[in-house]
């Protein structure tokens, strides 16, 4: 049996949060098992996306939804969706484009990277406002005969709130598709989020620990049906893009699962984790070390800043190097430098107990060296 070992490949240390690069999220014997016990067996896999998709809908409590393989597939098929219809010839079409509407609206501010998800079924962006300045006017005046959809990430500073963005489209008969891939928890974000707009991509390897390469496109019933057609099993756009049974049980499970669990306990968990680190670091005054929550997008989610302060610490850039450099490495969260410059960000939600113990000694050692 093939190990990490046997192929020479490292474990690691995530303290980055449920960040794709690092496989995911672990998942928890519950779905492992359910998987297990599909796996023998052969089914009608158009039956199955059915039905396990509306379980997913009653779930997350929104109007329908379809499991894909990961959210960026979500955003493929959505894209797709709302350039295509349920028209089949159209949908046997893409990525040829001529004579559809294929634009999609997305403020700059909102451009990021995994946006190419949208391009890939043959759309077009259509870039609006300044990096962080956009309005409603702008983008009604920017709708044409080619526009399909309109994009939108999260709401930040600058960028127009999704109940705005999407009364835009609404007005003008223009669907909203939002990336959500890692909008939980709360669970309930998913239903909000499609109270407003009429597409919600999520991931199902993110904070519902399920499989890796699964998440969900959920909203406006037609669009879902257009977007199952667009997608696996279909000989369409999202063919190659395969989620096998064994992924559908397990992201089901991990949805029920997810909806059962004590979401308090789970952050006081978290935070007791954060704090151990920051007492390690208590007495080293090179740095300031302080839980932050809730996190940068408003989600319950505890994170620890650390910020070197005397002039002889290391730049927080040289300590996430030196952290990568023994074994286990230890993975931090990097994605942030722009917003906390300087600031070594740790996530808790996808470090194992005790894992705690390793980071703050580690830490330790380089502030101290």
């Amino acid at each position: 049996m093939a190990t990490l070992e046997s192929i020479g490949v490292g474990k690691l240390i995530n303290a980055a949060g449920p960040e794709t690069i690092y496989g995911g999220s672990s998942l928890v014997m519950e779905v492992v098992e359910a998987m297990s016990k599909v796996s023998p067996y052969f089914v009608d896999m158009y039956e199955l996306l059915q039905k396990a998709s509306a379980r997913a809908a009653e779930i997350l409590n929104v109007e329908a939804a379809f499991i894909t393989a990961g959210a960026a597939t979500a955003l493929v098929v959505a894209t797709a969706a709302c350039m295509t219809g349920t028209d089949r010839n159209k949908v046997r079409r893409l990525p040829n484009v001529e004579g559809l509407k294929n634009e999609v609206i997305i403020q700059r501010g909102h451009r990021y990277l995994f946006d190419q998800a949208f391009r890939l079924s043959g759309a077009r962006f259509v870039e609006i406002g300044f990096p962080f300045a956009s309005d409603a006017s702008e983008v009604a005046a920017s709708i044409g005969e080619k526009t399909a959809a309109l994009a939108y990430d999260y709401d930040q500073k600058g960028i127009m709130s999704l109940e705005e963005f999407s009364k835009v489209g609404r007005e003008n008969g223009i669907p909203v598709i939002v990336d959500a891939a890692d909008m939980m928890p709360p669970l309930a974000n998913i239903k909000k989020y499609a109270a407003s707009a009429d597409l919600v991509c999520t991931s199902g390897g993110k904070a519902l620990r399920g499989p890796n390469d699964t998440g969900i496109v959920c909203g406006k019933r037609e669009l879902i049906e257009a977007c199952a057609l667009n997608a696996f099993p279909n000989y369409a756009i999202g063919r190659p893009m395969k989620v096998s049974k064994e992924q559908i049980i397990g992201l089901v499970t991990a949805l029920e699962r997810y909806a059962a669990r004590d979401e308090k306990i789970e952050v006081e968990t978290w935070t007791r984790r954060l704090q151990r680190i920051a007492e390690l670091l208590k007495d080293v005054n090179k740095v300031e070390a302080r839980v932050v929550f809730p996190d940068e997008v408003g989600r319950p989610v505890p994170r620890l800043h650390i910020r070197p302060i005397a002039p002889d610490a290391p730049k927080a850039l040289e300590i996430t190097e030196r952290l990568k450099e023994k074994s286990p490495k230890i993975m931090t969260l990097d994605l942030l430098t722009q917003l906390f410059p300087n600031t070594v960000i740790i996530d808790p939600t996808t470090m194992a107990a005790g894992e705690e113990e390793i980071v703050g000694t580690r830490l330790l050692e380089i502030l101290n060296s």
